[in-house]
């Protein structure tokens, strides 16, 4: 997570360049794989058709999971603006944007949560409490520094105003 703190705002952004890296590799595997069985040959000849759509299948799947990785891990962005008192958060996918605008006054804390990963370690998220009951991660990713995103939280505790013990 990058913060920019501003005198007028507070920029929280989280970038999953690591995501992007694998999905872009995936979809580009998937579509040498597609392309290859337009021409595939061996030994000279055209291989069978099982072998072709085989192929086909493994490089369509693999596109598949490159752009699911790639929709599932966007880029984060929360901007807390002083002066008109709202946060704007921002998620910006290869496929898709999306902007959600809050006014301060409708959030009523910010916490950091820790989950466990696929392989049990811990990841950490940072969310903003709604005062309807809502809960709004910041980022869609879970990060593994704790540190980091208490940075944010209480960074973000002060921009809004919100009380802390």
């Amino acid at each position: 997570m990058r913060l920019t703190d501003e005198p007028g705002r507070l920029l929280i952004r989280q970038t999953p360049r690591i995501y992007w890296i694998l999905g872009a590799l995936l979809i580009g595997i998937g579509a040498v794989c597609v392309l290859a069985v337009a021409g595939l040959t061996i030994n000279g000849r055209i291989s069978s058709p099982p072998v072709r759509i085989g192929i086909a299948l493994v490089g369509c799947i693999a596109a598949a999971a490159g752009a699911w990785i790639c929709w599932r891990a966007p880029l984060s962005n929360l901007v807390v603006d002083r002066a008109r008192q709202t946060v704007t958060m921002t998620r910006r996918g290869l496929f898709n944007k999306t902007t959600v605008q809050y006014p301060t006054a409708a959030i009523d804390d910010v916490r950091v949560t820790k989950e466990r990963d696929g392989k049990g370690a811990p990841v950490y998220r940072v969310e903003l409490v709604l005062v309807s009951g809502n809960v709004v991660p910041v980022s869609l990713i879970g990060p593994h520094d704790r540190e980091g995103c208490m940075r944010a939280a209480k960074r973000l505790w002060v921009a809004l105003g919100l009380p802390r013990t």
